[in-house]
């Protein structure tokens, strides 16, 4: 099945981490608020809880989870875009090719700054998200644009946890 929306955490971080299980991870798909997918994901066998009403329950701002039929793992946190940097995931998504199809992910940037923004909900430094945020500044720093990065961090509130991140 191919992807056309920007993902968001684990698919970046198993590509380049592949030990970690995939099969544990969670992760987060934004949809353009126009689109009525259900058919769609239920002809590819998925499952999501609403999935007869998607649409309305998205449209009225909140999130589902997506998994494949009859699993509980991976699974897509699924929402409509509601701010300027999810619409830039939108917009600029990088696509990750693998033996069974591709998948669209936000720039590598976008990816560092929202992770940081989890760590910093989370409160911890040394929680996975944060781990995950070390793990791709390091893994792509020398590929990827830091005045954008920065930008990113900036928009999403998270000085003080990059600061942090380039520190290490």
């Amino acid at each position: 099945m191919t992807m056309d929306y920007p993902a968001c955490g684990s698919p970046v971080t198993h590509e380049v981490e592949p030990h970690r299980p995939l099969s544990m991870s969670l992760s987060d798909v934004l949809l353009a608020a126009d689109k009525d997918e259900r058919i769609e994901i239920t002809n590819h066998r998925y499952w999501g809880m609403a999935l007869d009403e998607m649409y309305s329950v998205l449209n009225e701002g909140s999130r589902i989870r997506i998994a494949e039929e009859g699993e509980m793992y991976p699974n897509f946190e699924t929402w409509f875009v509601s701010n300027d940097v999810e619409r830039e995931a939108l917009s600029n998504p990088l696509t990750v090719t693998f033996d069974e199809g591709q998948i669209g992910i936000s720039p590598l940037e976008l990816q560092i700054a929202y992770i940081l923004r989890l760590a910093q909900a989370a409160d911890s430094l040394s929680g996975k998200d944060f781990e995950e945020a070390l793990h791709l500044y390091l893994t792509f720093e020398e590929r990827f644009n830091t005045e954008q990065l920065e930008t990113y961090v900036k928009e999403l509130g998270v000085k003080d946890y990059y600061a942090e991140l380039t520190g290490v």
